[in-house]
């Protein structure tokens, strides 16, 4: 464990450090996949109109805006958490602690609500969303590695924890590892072009949900309450039902969901060409009668 790094005479605390990282984290992939996010979003197509811009991609104003969208993101699901994370952890754990669950519990309700708002549809949001989750989740684990939290089983052939003064299995490296693969196939899926929208964000709760119930096995900071099964046991099994609902939900109204959003979109985008076309047909004229 590395909890400290001295740098240029300061000392650095790493589980503070890769905690505050992962909202940096999510907006450099947001940067990477901006065609995604732009794409998608009703607001800059709106603008790019007024602004008569011809090359979307080489405007500062686009990179501003996706800047500001991930932003934004991470500022609802942080905000969401930290609302939803003491009722939540103190239901299942009887205490208030620090949970990852509340994303995956409150998230996909939360971003469908804000994809409404922001004239985006929410199925492709929730897709973006997915990926800037599995991004933030690699760097909390790293964190925790740092930290010494989250701390495996006693084991002769593991870490020597500092933390707790005894050999200890690396859970924290397995769930690194389970978040980087979640993060690599979600990066993949997400730039194929015959994506199914929406469909994403259960996958992620689906497969993070499946890789901590094993790895709960193999962690000791939590006592279990059912049996062999801990508290987070249970947690999993929650989200990976919900995961497994709202996927069934996406493969049966999933297309319906996306064509109506797409022609609200397209329908009020339409308005503002009208209305912009107007405008300018009109400055056209004044000039016109100036000369």
């Amino acid at each position: 464990m590395f909890h400290d790094l001295s740098l240029f005479g300061k000392t650095i605390d790493l589980y503070s450090f890769f905690n505050n990282f992962a909202n940096i984290a999510q907006v450099l992939v947001a940067l990477y996949i901006r065609k995604q996010f732009l794409e998608i979003a009703t607001i800059p197509k709106m603008a790019n109109m007024y602004l008569n811009k011809k090359n979307k991609d080489t405007f500062l104003w686009r990179w501003g805006f996706v800047i500001l969208f991930g932003l934004l993101l991470s500022v609802i699901v942080v905000s969401i958490n930290n609302l939803t994370n003491g009722p939540i952890t103190t239901f299942f754990l009887g205490d208030k602690d620090a949970n990852f669950f509340p994303n995956i519990f409150v998230c996909p309700v939360t971003v469908f609500l804000l994809g409404i708002l922001l004239m985006v549809s929410p199925l492709k949001y929730l897709d973006i969303s997915s990926v800037l989750t599995a991004v933030a989740l690699i760097c909390f684990k790293i964190a925790c590695f740092c930290e010494g939290c989250c701390y495996g089983v006693e084991w002769p052939g593991g870490m020597y924890s500092y933390k707790n003064e005894r050999y200890e299995f690396p859970v924290q490296l397995v769930e690194i590892a389970c978040a980087i693969v979640m993060f690599i196939i979600l990066m993949l899926l997400i730039r194929k072009k015959n994506l199914r929208h929406g469909i994403l964000f259960p996958m992620f709760m689906m497969m993070y949900c499946s890789s901590r119930f094993v790895s709960e096995f193999w962690r000791d900071d939590y006592p279990a309450v059912w049996g062999i099964l801990k508290s987070y046991h249970i947690q999993c099994m929650i989200g990976f039902a919900e995961g497994l609902i709202f996927l069934v939900i996406v493969l049966i109204w999933g297309k319906r969901i996306t064509d109506h959003f797409d022609a609200k979109n397209e329908a009020f985008l339409e308005k503002h060409r009208q209305k912009v076309s107007a405008e300018r047909e009109k400055n056209r004229h004044k000039r016109k009668v100036i000369k």
